[in-house]
């Protein structure tokens, strides 16, 4: 078997309704028009739309049921809870904005709280050495590779009221293969959120 079936690129995140995601991409259109004249932005198909829990990376594929197990120990009792997206923010920052994206304004603490479990989850199944830095709860919309300004106040506005609620139930282990087109992502298994008995 050679090395590029045998390992496959991961990550955990949560998705997002269709409801969600069609709100998002009106925050997009919203956007696009608004970034018209600041070259070219590669944005992200809504129904591709996620807030990640840990970026894994390669990860041989023997290891998913493991993986799996890992998620669902260290979740075990955390119940479903909702939250809402609002503000938009940019990495590495709103002055130069390379991903653009929309963050968690309701729900910040409890997304918080199932990001450290699902990091430790990944962490004692897999051996994973990430999750040290500090967990900013979003979706992303779009990339750029150009450097521009700042983000304007006038992109503020394409986010006039929060969007959602989002329902966080279920926690999703993807795969992520790269094409000239973007990232395609395939789900590999989920752990159900459930609160103790």
């Amino acid at each position: 078997m050679s090395s590029t079936s045998s390992t496959v690129r991961t990550f955990v995140a949560l998705p997002l309704s269709r409801e969600v995601a069609q709100a998002l991409s009106e925050v997009q259109r919203c956007l696009r028009e608004y970034l018209r004249e600041e070259g070219e932005v590669r944005w992200v198909h809504p129904s591709r739309f996620h807030v990640t829990l840990a970026f894994i990376g390669d990860l041989p594929r023997f290891e998913i049921p493991a993986l799996t197990e890992g998620i669902a120990a260290k979740t075990r009792g955390i119940a479903p809870f909702s939250f809402t997206l609002a503000h938009l923010g940019a990495f590495p920052s709103l002055a130069r904005p390379q991903v653009l994206w929309i963050g968690v304004e309701e729900g910040v603490e409890p997304l918080s709280r199932l990001a450290e479990a699902v990091h430790a989850g990944v962490r004692d199944a897999v051996g994973w050495r990430g999750g040290e830095e500090r967990f900013i709860p979003h979706v992303t919309l779009g990339r750029t590779k150009r450097r521009w300004g700042r983000l304007g106040e006038g992109a503020a506005a394409c986010v006039p009221a929060p969007v959602g609620p989002q329902r966080a139930g279920r926690v999703v282990v993807y795969a992520s293969r790269l094409t000239p087109q973007g990232a395609i992502y395939h789900e590999l298994s989920h752990v159900d959120l459930e609160a103790s008995q």
